[in-house]
């Protein structure tokens, strides 16, 4: 049967528009992994939170690459995916990525970590090759860089009865104060719902040396930095070589999610970046 006339441009258009982002589950060893999907093809943007973080982080991103296939990860422990009390390294979170990846019949993709979550995509870029098209780092380390006994005393002291104090006083400072307020009230709540025992092993994890060996990235990288002592010029030094084809773009007066700041600005960054891949 042929359709004709505004019946068949309906139906074309349809095909054609976004489509809603919905909540799915992936399966990995067990556990349940949210994520939230949108769009349709086989390659995907996928957004990789950082510690304490969830999938609401890149709320500003989402719908804003509603052309593309989207999918937006809660990694075990985070959001609504599953907190089992086991070991949450950088292996176990890339692992998730793959997981949701399969789940959603996406082939190949861009992925887009946040701080600990730059450590995840790249982990995954290792295990997956052929599966990733181009990474970026979004105020997040290539390689370790808190000394171990930094790491093991503020991770053994979240395990202490001050722990949860700790944490709110952590993250009210990791929060801008110009934020409006029902922003900053709703990343705050995310964060502090992580369970601790998933922040202190995720915390170890991210920053365990193994997880850093300093192979090369030979595909296209895109680093989006907010301007601070912690990025050096030596850091800058050692990014360009281990990644020739990177663009590093440091951003003056953001915060650490700087996706959230200075959304316009961060996924036009993005969006040249992508178009970049496709240029013959």
């Amino acid at each position: 049967m042929r359709l004709a006339g505004p019946l068949a441009a309906a139906l074309l258009a349809a095909c054609a528009a976004p489509r809603a982002p919905v909540s799915r589950f992936a399966t990995l060893d067990g556990m349940r992994i949210h994520y939230v999907d949108g769009g349709r093809d086989a390659d995907a943007l996928v957004f990789v939170h950082g510690w304490a973080g969830d999938h609401a982080v890149w709320r500003s991103q989402i719908d804003a690459f509603g052309d593309t296939r989207v999918l937006a990860v809660d990694l075990p422990g985070h959001g609504r995916s599953a907190s089992p009390r086991t070991e949450y390294t950088v292996d176990l979170l890339a692992r998730a990525v793959a997981a949701v990846m399969d789940d959603a019949k996406v082939r190949r993709a861009t992925l887009v970590g946040h701080s600990n979550g730059v450590a995840v995509v790249r982990g995954f870029h290792r295990m997956h090759p052929e599966r990733t098209r181009a990474l970026v780092a979004v105020e997040g380390p290539l390689r370790a860089m808190l000394p171990a006994e930094a790491v093991e005393s503020f991770a053994a002291s979240l395990e202490g009865p001050d722990g949860p104090a700790r944490l709110e006083a952590l993250v009210d400072g990791m929060l801008p104060a110009h934020w409006a307020p029902d922003l900053r009230a709703g990343v705050r709540a995310d964060m502090l719902a992580t369970p601790l025992h998933v922040l202190v092993s995720s915390l170890r994890g991210a920053n365990d040396p193994a997880a850093f060996p300093e192979d090369p990235i030979e595909v296209p990288l895109l680093a989006v930095l907010a301007r601070s002592p912690f990025w050096t010029d030596e850091y800058e030094a050692f990014v360009r070589r281990l990644a020739p084809r990177v663009e590093y773009v440091v951003l003056d007066g953001a915060s650490h999610f700087l996706m959230l700041d200075r959304p316009q600005e961060f996924n036009a960054l993005l969006k040249d970046f992508l178009a970049a891949q496709v240029r013959p």
